[in-house]
């Protein structure tokens, strides 16, 4: 029994090698295009540019528990973003970190103004590539200290 654990641990020790060569492999290829994307939302939700920010997110997004459907969800936003006289989305720390081959967890601090209302919140994105690019999956937000 001794000789087969001695055998499985240079196995269990090879297999972490190989996956933190493919994560160090995949941050160095995909960092710089999941940022970019990362850009575009904010800058598409900045300048209220509803076509552009919903472009961001997958066909099968997850709105959570709140909306009974990515239609409801998206209704939701729309009038949330166009009501305001400006919006401005500031991010700072950003985290990659990859859970599957084609999905990747972000996360980073957000600064969100529109007109006199201010928050500070963490933000967690889980993004999956497809045949157009790395989309938002799913999004939850948490004030400090939550």
């Amino acid at each position: 029994p001794d000789a087969n654990i001695k055998e499985l641990n240079p196995t269990r020790a090879s297999l972490q090698e190989t996956a933190n060569q493919q994560q160090e492999a995949f941050s160095k290829s995909n960092e710089d295009v999941l940022k970019s994307r990362l850009e575009q939302w904010r800058q598409a939700w900045s300048n209220q540019d509803l076509d552009a920010y919903f472009a961001i997110y997958s066909d099968h997004f997850n709105p959570g528990n709140s909306f009974s459907s990515i239609a409801a969800w998206k209704a939701y936003r729309s009038k949330g973003i166009v009501s305001k006289p400006f919006i401005q989305v500031d991010l700072r720390g950003v985290r990659i970190a990859s859970i599957a081959q084609d999905q990747v967890r972000v996360e980073f601090e957000q600064t969100y103004k529109a007109g006199s209302y201010h928050e500070r919140s963490h933000k967690l994105l889980i993004m999956e590539k497809d045949e157009s690019g790395w989309k938002i999956i799913r999004e939850m937000t948490a004030a400090p200290g939550s």
